[in-house]
């Protein structure tokens, strides 16, 4: 097996500096030169060499001791931006956030998702550029775009998503980094919120756990022993297409029928809520308001489909056993009428009860969090491959 080459050795140790002061702040080079296994005149040059990039900054440290103080490092995120964006029904939205996760600008387009075709990604190039204005690509290391459906991730393209009948097969990396000249990351939105919780949120250290995104759709974003795990075929964690009556149940978009997200997805549920209650129940919105009046009828449905979706968790519970269920999402509003009997249902019927072993957490990434999620995606490819980003 051939050796790795000075250049990819080097991007690789950097790479090792970054992620370790991202999760240590105030290391001395004495002390990464230890973690990450590297002699110091190694650590020393590419210190100096992201300082000079404003990747890194020194700060003394106070200490009582006689002589001179040591100096600490840190990863200074606030020097850099990446754009997010993801795609709904109704709009694009896009964020413009630095590497530390602070968003310091967002904008939206609105859209037809029955119309929307890759010649309007002209618009969204253009808001894009609205985001970046007045700051220079110089400071901008990239672009994430978040779609739901079927993502290739390998070459950047979108090739299928429910209820967009002419966005397939959108080349969406090659038409960004054309038009923008910046490095571009396409992916699946559940996948990319799980990686915002990896970074930023209820995720952070832990190996093995499932981000559920329960609304419109259905999505499930994994990461198995710290990794995300994306799958083949641009397909990973699609729990909304679990069937829970595969032989009478509704026809689904997908081609099979009973999927649990034609039942408790948000669009089902709030039209089955306008039937029930005979009045239009038009948004995530009307629904916790009717919750909190205790409409019994409203309650019901909502404990029967949150059950409905615990039997498709817990395939995912026997498959996987993750050490964490984070739930993001519209529906994750409905904690004890929707997202609690889900759960119940988990502990009750999942292999030898394990489910009860496995916590279930709601996300706090809630303002923003898909663009955010795919803004979080590019953090994760610069700090595995930081060469490739910067300019």
């Amino acid at each position: 097996m051939k050796g790795k080459n000075q250049g990819s050795l080097r991007e690789e140790n950097t790479s090792v500096i970054l992620r370790v002061l991202r999760s240590q702040p105030g290391l001395c080079r004495a002390d990464i030169a230890r973690i990450c296994g590297l002699t110091p005149p190694t650590v020393s040059r590419l210190i100096g060499f992201m300082i000079d990039r404003g990747l890194i900054k020194e700060k003394k440290h106070k200490t009582d001791r006689i002589g001179r103080r040591p100096i600490g490092l840190y990863f200074n995120g606030g020097g850099y931006y990446i754009v997010g964006l993801s795609l709904t029904q109704n709009e694009v939205k896009g964020i413009l956030a630095d590497l530390n996760g602070k968003i310091v600008k967002e904008d939206k387009i609105s859209i037809n998702g029955k119309t929307f075709g890759k010649n309007d990604l002209s618009k969204v190039v253009k808001l894009v550029k609205s985001l970046i204005k007045r700051r220079g690509k110089r400071n901008i290391i990239g672009v994430g775009f978040a779609s739901p459906g079927i993502v290739s991730t390998d070459d950047g393209t979108v090739v299928n998503v429910p209820h967009f009948p002419k966005f397939k097969n959108v080349p969406v990396k090659s038409v960004f980094e054309k038009e923008l000249l910046l490095r571009t990351v396409v992916a699946n939105d559940a996948s990319a919120e799980a990686v915002a919780e990896q970074y930023f949120g209820k995720g952070e250290g832990v190996s093995d756990f499932v981000l559920l995104h329960a609304g419109d759709g259905i999505g499930m974003g994994i990461v198995l022993n710290g990794e995300l795990y994306s799958g083949n075929f641009g397909v990973s964690g699609e729990v909304g297409h679990i069937s829970i009556d595969i032989k009478n149940g509704k026809k689904c978009e997908c081609g099979n029928r009973g999927c649990v997200e034609l039942y408790s997805g948000l669009d089902a549920l709030l039209n089955d809520a306008s039937a029930l209650l005979k009045k239009k129940v038009q948004s995530i919105d009307d629904l916790t308001k009717l919750a909190g009046k205790k409409n019994k009828k409203l309650l019901s449905l909502l404990k029967e489909r949150g059950e409905l979706l615990g039997y498709a968790m817990v395939n995912v519970v026997n498959l996987l056993a993750p050490q964490k269920i984070i739930v993001t999402g519209e529906l994750s509003a409905l904690y004890e009428e929707f997202v609690k009997p889900m759960k119940e249902v988990v502990d009750k019927y999942s292999f030898y009860g394990v489910g009860k072993e496995i916590s279930l957490e709601l996300s706090e990434i809630k303002e923003n969090s898909v663009p955010f999620a795919a803004a979080a995606m590019v953090l994760r490819e610069f700090l595995q491959n930081p060469y490739a980003f910067l300019p």
